[in-house]
C-alpha cells in the first residue's frame, strides 16, 4: 500500500517530466566502476531469451516508456536471474515507476521493495559502481530507509567524487532529518550543478537557521533568478526581507510566491499529462502554453521541439515555436518589483502584432 513520507521540502519542488537519469547508460555493462560484472551462465536457450527481452527493455527505456520496460525486464530477470544488467536496469525504472502520482513522495511500497532487491543484487555484482550504489541509495530513501540511504550515497560519493546526483540527494536527505551536514553536501552539489534552484533553495534553508540572513537572502534570490516559477523561495526570501525591515520588498516577494502558488497546479496537471502520453502532440502544446504563461520560453522551446517531432510538419505547431523565438528574444516581463510573474491565465499566450511584425524584418 501506498506510504507518504513528511519532509521540510516540498513536493512540488521536484515535480519534473520522466527524469533523464533515468535512461542513462542504458546499454552500459558496467556502471561506473570500468569493471565488466560477473553473470553466471544461463541455460543457452533461457540466455538468449533473457538477452532478447533485455535488449527490449532497454529499447523501451529508451523510449520513455517505463511500463513496458519493466515488463520487458521483468521477463529478462525471469528467465535469467543472473543477468545483472537487466536487474540494475530494472531496479531503475521501477523506482520510477513507485511513484504513485509523479513528482509526490507517495511511493508504492512493493514497487519500491522489488526495485531495491533488484538493485542489491547489481550492487553486489559490482560494488564499486558509484552509479549503482546511487539508485540503491535512491530506492532505500524513498522506501523510508533513510539511514541506509544515507550510508549508500556516502558511499557513492566516496567511488566517485563528482557524483552530482548523489551530492545532490544526500543534501535533500540530510536537511530532511535533521542532521548536520546538508549545508556542506548542498554547497558541494552547487559546485557540480550551478544552475539547480532547488539546491539554492536549500543551501538558503541552511543558511537562514544558522541566522545567516545575508547568506540566505543571496541564495533565495538565486534560486528565483534560476527558476522564478517555484513558490517556495519568495515565501523564505520574504520572511527574511522582514527580518532585515524591508517591509515593501518583503510584500513584494510575498505576493509573488501567491501568484506562482496558484499557478503551480496548473503547471502540475500538464506535466503530469505528459508524462503518461510524452508523444501526444495536443499534450504537449498544451505544456507548452502553460510554460510559455510562466515565461519559461526554454522550456516551452523544448517541449514544442518535442510536439513538433511527434507530429512532423504540422504548420500550427512550427507557427508557435516560432512565437515562442519572439517572446524569448525579449525575455521575461517583470513586475514594478523586479519579480518574474505568471502571463495572465489564457488559453495561449499571445505575441503582439508589432512583435510579428518586427521579427519579419
Amino acid at each position: 500500500m501506498p506510504l507518504r513520507f513528511q519532509g521540510r521540502l516540498s513536493a512540488a519542488l521536484f515535480l519534473t517530466l520522466l527524469p533523464a537519469s533515468l535512461f542513462c547508460g542504458c546499454g552500459s555493462e558496467a556502471g561506473r566502476s570500468g569493471e565488466e560484472p560477473s553473470e553466471v551462465s544461463a541455460p543457452p536457450a533461457n540466455a538468449e531469451a533473457a538477452r532478447a527481452a533485455l535488449a527490449r527493455g532497454l529499447e523501451a527505456m529508451r523510449a520513455r516508456d517505463p511500463d513496458r520496460a519493466a515488463e520487458e525486464l521483468r521477463e529478462a530477470v525471469r528467465l535469467d536471474p543472473s543477468l545483472v544488467r537487466a536487474q540494475f536496469a530494472l531496479g531503475r525504472v521501477l523506482v520510477y515507476l513507485s511513484d504513485v502520482v509523479v513528482g509526490t513522495p507517495t511511493r508504492d511500497l512493493g514497487t519500491l521493495d522489488e526495485a531495491i532487491a533488484a538493485l542489491r543484487i547489481a550492487v553486489e555484482d559490482d560494488p564499486r559502481s558509484s552509479d549503482r550504489r546511487y539508485w540503491l541509495a535512491k530506492a532505500l530513501r524513498d522506501r523510508g530507509f533513510q539511514e541506509e540511504a544515507v550510508e549508500t550515497y556516502r558511499a557513492a560519493i566516496e567511488l566517485d567524487a563528482n557524483n552530482a546526483p548523489a551530492h545532490r540527494e544526500l543534501a535533500f536527505l540530510l536537511a530532511d532529518m535533521g542532521l548536520d551536514g546538508a549545508a556542506e553536501e548542498a554547497q558541494r552539489a552547487i559546485e557540480l550543478l550551478p544552475a539547480d534552484a532547488t539546491l539554492w533553495f536549500l543551501l538558503g534553508m541552511e543558511r537562514e537557521v544558522s541566522d545567516d540572513l545575508p547568506g540566505a537572502k543571496q541564495a533565495y534570490e538565486r534560486a528565483i533568478e534560476l527558476d522564478w516559477t517555484i513558490p517556495s523561495p519568495y515565501s523564505k526570501l520574504a520572511v527574511v526581507l522582514a527580518r532585515e525591515g524591508d517591509q515593501e520588498r518583503s510584500a513584494a516577494a510575498q505576493a509573488a510566491y501567491q501568484a506562482w502558488y496558484a499557478y503551480g497546479p496548473v503547471l502540475r496537471a500538464r506535466n503530469l499529462e505528459a508524462n503518461e502520453k510524452p508523444h501526444d502532440a495536443d499534450v504537449l502544446a498544451a505544456l507548452a502554453e502553460v510554460q510559455l504563461q510562466g515565461q519559461r520560453f526554454d522550456l516551452a522551446r523544448e517541449t514544442l521541439e518535442r510536439a513538433i517531432a511527434a507530429s512532423p510538419g504540422d504548420d500550427a505547431l512550427i507557427a508557435r515555436l516560432a512565437d515562442v523565438e519572439i517572446l524569448a528574444s525579449r525575455g521575461p516581463e517583470r513586475s514594478e518589483s523586479g519579480f518574474i510573474l505568471p502571463l495572465p491565465a489564457s488559453d495561449r499566450v499571445q505575441t503582439t502584432p508589432s512583435d510579428s511584425a518586427d521579427e519579419s524584418r
